[in-house]
């Protein structure tokens, strides 16, 4: 039995997500140069090793907001996220 969601929360889930790729998007395209692409690359694999249990929430900001020091609106918008 497949398990359908409200339309409420199905259109919350769908802005959510449009939510999230707008902010992984502009986080890439912040740090797309070569030298910064280490930035993009370990945020990822930061998420990444808490969506597989490898890290807690805490463990996850202290990491992020280290990559993004000095960019105070990647900050703001990773804090949007937070729980």
């Amino acid at each position: 039995m497949t398990k359908k969601l409200c339309p409420t929360c199905a259109k919350k889930r769908r802005v959510d997500f449009e939510h999230a790729s707008k902010f992984i998007s502009k986080v890439n395209v912040r740090f797309r140069r070569a030298r910064h692409r280490h930035v993009y690359t370990k945020f990822l694999e930061t998420l990444i090793m808490y969506m597989d249990g490898e890290n807690t929430i805490d463990g996850v900001c202290k990491e992020v907001y280290s990559l993004f020091e000095g960019h105070d609106d990647l900050i703001d918008g990773f804090n949007d996220f937070l729980p």
